[in-house]
């Protein structure tokens, strides 16, 4: 354990308490899609990555499918997900939609299309590639897991949320390990003619895709009252696990601010060696 000066030593005895507690600290974070794209069955080389998301089959047969992935790297990676979901908003047509869990990743290019397929750039998701003229499906039409994560319907202009154990897990097993990380496919109703749904993409801004995400950090540590003044302070739990506390339990003027872990608006208690 890192040592530290007796006058820090004293004022954290002095102006806090910091005990270990068996209890959690609970987060809910909303993450924007970090890419997303559709492919098309007619074009093995066409892409859309910067339009809305299509799924589903159009009036002529054609298919289309929607990608996303979304950036879990600022969840600390020892975390437990209680809760995942995945909230769409509609935009034209209604339908049946399916979530299922990528295992190939995907490029997003600069392509655009109304449900049409543009011809797609170097590294764009295609119906054939993953990343067009560089690497491939192993299946056109993308590669997946064979579990659907849910199936449910979109309507225009409503919010559709997909959420459940197969949810959290896959968030789950990305945090833990985010080169896993590939994101999901949406694929509509694939049998009957004219239902492909518009889905708002990542450009719509707010009403984009988005994942709520809700975790615990376990051997929460606890402060009760105090301001510490002059920093820079280090804070040492002194069991090798990186601890953490509520951002308003406790006052530090002088770099206060940089002490801050991430997005998740608490307080860094590291160990240190």
């Amino acid at each position: 354990m890192k040592r530290q000066s007796s006058t820090v030593i004293t004022m954290l005895i002095l102006l806090i308490s910091i005990f270990q507690s068996e209890g959690y600290s609970q987060t809910t974070l909303t993450i924007n899609a970090s890419k997303d794209a559709t492919i098309f069955s007619e074009n093995t080389s066409g892409s859309n990555g910067t339009g809305s998301l299509f799924s589903g089959r159009v009036n002529r047969g054609d298919l289309r499918r929607a990608l996303i992935q979304f950036d879990l790297s600022e969840i600390p990676s020892d975390v437990i997900v209680t809760n995942a979901s995945v909230p769409l908003i509609g935009s034209r047509q209604s339908g049946t939609v399916d979530l299922f869990r990528l295992t190939k990743d995907f490029g997003e290019g600069s392509t655009s299309g109304t449900g049409n397929p543009s011809q797609g750039g170097n590294g764009d998701a295609t119906w054939s590639s993953n990343f067009l003229n560089t690497s491939t499906w192993d299946f056109e039409g993308s590669d997946f897991e064979a579990q659907t994560r849910g199936s449910e319907s979109i309507n225009n202009g409503s919010t559709t949320t997909w959420s459940g154990d197969e949810v959290i897990g896959d968030v789950q097993a990305w945090i833990n390990d985010e080169s896993l990380n590939f994101g999901w496919i949406l694929i509509g109703d694939e049998t009957t003619n004219g239902s492909a749904v518009r889905i708002n993409s990542r450009e719509s801004g707010s009403n984009g895709p988005s994942l709520l995400v809700t975790f615990e950090v376990s051997d929460v540590c606890e402060v009760e009252g105090g301001t510490l003044t002059g920093g820079p302070f280090t804070f040492c739990a002194g069991d090798g696990i990186d601890d953490y506390i509520p951002s308003d339990g406790i006052t530090l003027a002088g770099n206060a601010g940089s002490n801050r872990y991430k997005s998740t608006g608490k307080w860094n208690l590291s160990d240190h060696n």
